[in-house]
């Protein structure tokens, strides 16, 4: 689930005086009546969520064209490597082992930086 602080700080960038804890909204600008409602911070929630697999694909393709012009020949390493990843992280998943909470995008860049270390062959 997505928390209230991701969610604040996307729809409301770079304004000061926003605070959570533990996912419950503590302080916002101005007065107390003009803190968003649970139903406000829901749809926000929820628009966000909707964006984020959009937002997720865009980073992804940058990605991979930034790969793609900066090193063509580990492309095909970078695919395999990411494959073999989230095959790795769904056996973690089947077997009920805990994950790192991380995006596709995170995934793919912890991929890309393997390569460049050159720890996937």
């Amino acid at each position: 689930m997505t928390q209230v602080a991701e969610v604040l700080a996307w729809k409301f960038p770079g304004v000061e005086g926003i605070e959570t804890r533990d996912g419950v909204l503590t302080a916002f600008p101005g007065n107390r009546e003009a803190w968003p409602t649970d139903a406000e911070l829901a749809a926000w929630t929820a628009e966000y969520e909707t964006g984020k697999a959009d937002r997720d694909r865009q980073a992804v393709r940058a990605q991979m064209k930034t790969l793609l012009a900066v090193r063509p020949d580990a492309i095909s390493k970078a695919i395999m490597a990411f494959i073999l990843e989230l095959i790795r992280e769904l056996r973690l998943i089947k077997a009920g082992t805990p994950l790192p909470s991380r995006t596709i995008p995170e995934l793919l860049r912890d991929v890309i930086a393997r390569i460049d270390r050159g720890e996937v062959d």
